[in-house]
Parts: structure tokens; C-alpha cells; sequence
């Protein structure tokens, strides 16, 4: 059984849904500038912290950030630096960061255009007090394109995974690929492949969820898609399996116990977004404004599926469909950068202060109550 919404139909949420809690600044009293990446199921946000970008001679010049955590009184903590000559600190920026359980693992790149020419990947363990370095494009290929899922690290209690891209061949001209790339949390088992041919990997418990199609795998059927599972037996099963229409993809994939939610995009601005509880086997389908693109964000909870189109064209809202009531809702609307997190009980949703150079995101952090 399928049920159908409209995100277009969706009403205001008002404080009856949510309990607000703070707003996150966007600049600390010493000029630097918040970046937040992630939300905790404390009410925190995991944050990039560094001095605005300049641009000079029509080139963005990029400083020094920093990857810590803060608070409601937007208290900065940060994690300690990585030791070693590999990814030493430069200007780099964040690219994502994901928080379990006070383990946060994200990527950086030095790139001024977000673009994956290259990455490394880092991960805080307050339980050992250090940070390490997990891997870096240049152990997997010196030619490192574009993920197709983008740059979402997933964190189990043991390892992490993150997907990225790569060429078939050493060939200047040749098929590209992506595949999931793993380590184990403290970086002793050393880089090595998860899964090749296969995309958005996502951890619920310490199963592994993944998407195998035909973007990242010339031999899979075209017109199909399939999401799996690895357990930590190391068995490999096909948890949903769907069609493709002409230029669709599964862009976005989220896992939460007992449901699992994915975006099919399309570019015509009529992509869906669909919600299984793998219980019931029975679906929810909200048709979304927009592309679906892969920087979209999909967030889900035991409680509630948010999400928001990232910086697209199309439908600028901030959505929560909570999974008790069935009802959808809208929390907001921001042009150019609609996005939102949610963690245990709290959900984050940004707008943007300021105009220009000037503007930068702040997220209003608030309790979901349904």
C-alpha cells in the first residue's frame, strides 16, 4: 500500500510541533565565521569555525578551519588537530560531518568550488581524545571526480564508510565509477573497499545500507535501482528495489529503525521522495518541488523524515513528516540554501542572515513534538 502527499500542500508548523531552543550564531566575537555541519541528540551543533573567505585576484582564498562542537551560548570546542604530514592543516574546508553517539567523522577538501579533486576524511573520538585521519584520495586514485552521492560519512560503532569516486583506468579518458570506502574508527585496520560499484552508504546500528544502479555501475539494469543491506555477518541482501524512468536517479538515501527513505530525482522539478517502513511494507510517496539533487538534505529519526533541497533551483522549504502522526509539515523557507538536520529529538532548519558575501546560514535548533 502506497500513500500519496503533496509537499506543496503542506501546512505551517506551529509551536504545538516544535519547542524552540536556540539559534546558532554565525559569527564568534573574535570575527570568525560558524559553519554548522551537523546536529547532536543533545541539541549541540557540530561546527566548522574559521575567518571568512576572500577573494583575490577573482580567486577565493580559503583559511584555516577548525571541526569542534558547540552550544546554545555557541561555547566552541574544539576537536584536537591531526598529527602527521598527510592532510596537514591548510586551508581546507568541511564538507560534511556526521555525529553518532559523540563520534563525528567528516570530510575536507582544498578545493574553492566543492568539487572532489581531493579529499581526506577525519573522525573525532571523545572516548580517546584524539582525532585521526582515516584516508585520503590520494591512497585511492590522483585523478578523484565528483561522488555521485556526495560527501556523507556514515559512522558505525567500529568503522566508517564514505563513497567516492574514481577512474576505471589510468586512461585520461575512461568510464567512471564510485565505490564505498571503509576504515575502522580509530584508523588501525587501514583504508580499504567496502563495497565497489555502489553509492550512499548509510549505517543503522552496524548494518550497511547501500544503493547499487546504473550510475555507478555500467553492468546494473538502467531503468532500475536497488537498495541492500550488509550485515555485520557479512551477509548482502536486497532491502527495496524499484524502477527508473529516463534521466531519474536515487540521489538520497536515509536509514532509521524500522523505516527506510530515498529521493528519486528528476530535473523537470517533480522528484519524490519516498518513505518505507520495512515493518509494514506499506510506503509513503511526498512529490517534492524540486530536482531531488544529491546535496539535498534527507534526515530521518526513530520519529520523524526532514528534509530540504540544499541550495537548488525549485521549492525552497524546510519540511518535517512526522512518521506517528502521518502529517506533513513546514517549518520554513530559504532560497539559495534550504537545509535541515534532525538527531534524537531535536530538528535544525536554516535561513539565511545578511545578503551577498555577507549572508551566511543560522540554524533555528528546536525540540519536535508531533
Amino acid at each position: 500500500m502506497v500513500r500519496t502527499l503533496d509537499s506543496a500542500s503542506a501546512p505551517p508548523a506551529t509551536d504545538q510541533q516544535r519547542t524552540r531552543h536556540y539559534a546558532t550564531k554565525r559569527v564568534t566575537g573574535d570575527g570568525k565565521w560558524f559553519g554548522i555541519r551537523d546536529l547532536t541528540a543533545t541539541g549541540s551543533v557540530i561546527t566548522s569555525l574559521g575567518a571568512k573567505p576572500t577573494v583575490k585576484d577573482g580567486e577565493i582564498r580559503l583559511f584555516e578551519q577548525q571541526m569542534g562542537v558547540a552550544d546554545a551560548r555557541a561555547s566552541f570546542t574544539p576537536f584536537p588537530e591531526v598529527s602527521g604530514k598527510k592532510c596537514a592543516r591548510s586551508p581546507r574546508q568541511a564538507e560534511g560531518a556526521t555525529e553518532r553517539n559523540g563520534v563525528v567523522a567528516w570530510m575536507e577538501t582544498a578545493s574553492t568550488n566543492l568539487y572532489n579533486v581531493d579529499w581526506c576524511v577525519f573522525v573525532h573520538n571523545p572516548a580517546s581524545r584524539a582525532t585521526v585521519l582515516l584516508g585520503d584520495s590520494a591512497s585511492v586514485s590522483n585523478r578523484i571526480p565528483p561522488p555521485a552521492g556526495g560527501a556523507v560519512v556514515a559512522i558505525g560503532s567500529k568503522k566508517a564508510y564514505w563513497e567516492t569516486a574514481y577512474p576505471l583506468t589510468d586512461a585520461e579518458t575512461t568510464p567512471i565509477s564510485s565505490k564505498i570506502m571503509t576504515n575502522t574508527l580509530d584508523s588501525r585496520a587501514g583504508l580499504t573497499t567496502a563495497v565497489d560499484k555502489a553509492k550512499l552508504p548509510r549505517v543503522l546500528g552496524d548494518d550497511l545500507y547501500y544503493v547499487r544502479s546504473n550510475d555507478v555501475d555500467a553492468a546494473f539494469a538502467p531503468d532500475r535501482f536497488e537498495i541492500r543491506k550488509r550485515d555485520t555477518a557479512g551477509r548482502d541482501t536486497q532491502v527495496v528495489s524499484g524502477p527508473l524512468a529516463k534521466d531519474q536517479r536515487l540521489s538520497t538515501l536515509s536509514a532509521s529503525t524500522g523505516h527506510i527513505s530515498w529521493v528519486i530525482s528528476n530535473p523537470n522539478h517533480t522528484s519524490l521522495l519516498h518513505i518505507l517502513d520495512v515493518k509494514t511494507n506499506t510506503a509513503v510517496t511526498i512529490k517534492l518541488g524540486h530536482g531531488g539533487p544529491p546535496t539535498m538534505d534527507l534526515a530521518s529519526t526513530d520519529t520523524l523524515v526532514a528534509w530540504g533541497n540544499g541550495s537548488a533551483s525549485g521549492d525552497p522549504g524546510e519540511y518535517v513528516y512526522d512518521l506517528a502522526t502521518g502529517k506533513l509539515w513546514k517549518l520554513g523557507s530559504q532560497g539559495g540554501y534550504s537545509a535541515i538536520l534532525a538527531k534524537g529529538k531535536y530538528i535544525a532548519w536554516a535561513h539565511i542572515e545578511g545578503s551577498g558575501p555577507d549572508g551566511r546560514a543560522v540554524y533555528d535548533v528546536a525540540e519536535w513534538k508531533g
